[in-house]
């Protein structure tokens, strides 16, 4: 009899408390907006079911700087102050079990989950006013979904120039 009352109970529990994939208070898609030297926006929604994620490109930077630029998203957030330093390094969550040699775009598992240009492709710079990238690419190893281990909320895009130099920054924010 027992074991009965312990089967029903797990059965219960799994049926009944378990929670939904998304809460009404989950936010299903994360935005960094840049203004200053790099302006435009970078937009994450969620393509359901927990595969992966769907990011709206669009970002400009002016023609005297050079080119290309690479972006990735960092392990902090922008720090008060706005120095693009203080975002820490890349943001690759299972790097510690599976060391990166390189990334090759043809396979995105070979990526760090943060290298964006190297998944996608670094961005050339402007002409005519235009935005150095506009591009939307799906990327299955990122999450919006907190808990999660590649979730990005809270962090940042750092977008950096041909010497490496981070010009310009902006945290992950929900829409």
């Amino acid at each position: 009899m027992l074991p009965g009352c312990i089967i029903s109970f797990f059965l219960f529990t799994a049926v009944f408390a378990a929670p939904p994939f998304f809460t009404r208070d989950e936010p299903k898609a994360y935005v960094a907006g840049f203004s200053g030297v790099v302006e435009g926006s970078v937009k994450f929604t969620s393509t359901g079911g927990g595969a992966g994620v769907s990011i709206d490109y669009k970002l400009f930077v002016p023609n005297n700087l050079l080119g290309p630029f690479s972006y990735h998203i960092h392990e902090n957030p922008v720090p008060a102050d706005g120095n693009c330093a203080g975002t820490g390094g890349h943001f690759d969550p299972f790097k510690p079990n599976s060391p990166r040699t390189g990334c090759d775009r043809s396979k995105s598992w070979t990526c760090e989950i943060g290298d964006l240009s190297g998944k996608l492709y670094p961005f050339p710079q402007s002409t005519a006013g235009s935005p150095s990238l506009t591009a939307t690419l799906r990327d299955p190893w990122i999450s919006v979904i907190p808990g999660n281990a590649a979730f990005i909320g809270g962090r940042s895009i750092v977008v950096h120039n041909i010497n490496k130099d981070r010009i310009g920054c902006a945290t992950l924010v929900p829409l």
